[in-house]
């Protein structure tokens, strides 16, 4: 799962995930652009106050590790996805997994899944200037 530029599907999967601005304004009232900078220092912002801790960053060792455990804990305001058989089609979307994939490399998939998708995340964030 090797990917450098925002053109791999993975980054439309990111930014899909993002809540609408509405849906900001609507379940957290507070008001944000609806744009992918703002929606992600929103998302951004929210896990520094939940998660992004002392505590959590010297248990995980790092703010992307620390973002991998958020995103396990499934928070409720970036929805990714957490079942397998769907990380699995995912993953062959985009190329990612062979439609013949054995069962070994399904699981390295599915092991990967949340560590591949905080460094993407990270990664998205540079991209669009939000500080992570």
């Amino acid at each position: 799962m090797k990917t450098t530029s925002p053109k791999h599907p993975i980054f439309a999967y990111l930014i899909n995930q993002l809540p609408t601005a509405q849906e900001i304004s609507d379940q957290y009232e507070e008001q944000v652009e609806d744009t992918i900078q703002a929606r992600l220092n929103f998302v951004v912002r929210t896990f520094e106050q939940e998660y992004c801790y002392p505590e959590n960053l010297k248990r995980y060792g790092n703010k992307t590790r620390t973002l991998e455990n958020w995103f396990r804990g499934l928070p409720s305001v970036y929805s990714i996805e957490y079942r397998n058989h769907a990380i699995l089609e995912i993953a062959r979307e985009m190329g990612a997994l062979k439609p013949n994939a054995t069962e070994a490399q399904e699981q390295k998939t599915l092991d990967n899944w949340f560590n591949f998708a905080a460094v993407k995340f990270a990664q998205l964030c540079k991209f669009n200037k939000v500080s992570f």
